[in-house]
């Protein structure tokens, strides 16, 4: 998301034209273009660390994971057992 006119161009959801002209603003104005990228860094760099970024990939991951193999239960059976199983096997 774009929160500052100096960090890029905010288009519209589905108009290609508005996005046809962003870019060739930015194609065509050098300075406009350099402010966006270096602004653009800064904020990256304030607000964002690499472990954070890493923590949140792994609690995504581990979510879905939780989602992806039901735990076994004794209602279950075996084919739910082997299954979980050959799961931990590709781990």
């Amino acid at each position: 998301m774009i929160t500052a006119a100096h960090l890029g161009v905010a288009v519209p959801p589905g108009d290609p034209r508005a996005l046809a002209d962003a870019i060739l603003r930015v194609v065509r104005d050098r300075d406009f273009a350099e402010e966006c990228g270096k602004c653009g860094r800064q904020y990256v760099i304030a607000h964002y660390r690499w472990s954070q970024l890493v923590k949140q990939w792994l609690d995504k991951l581990l979510e879905l994971n939780s989602h992806a193999v039901p735990k076994f239960t004794a209602k279950a059976g075996s084919a739910q057992l082997q299954t979980e199983r050959k799961f931990e096997e590709c781990r």
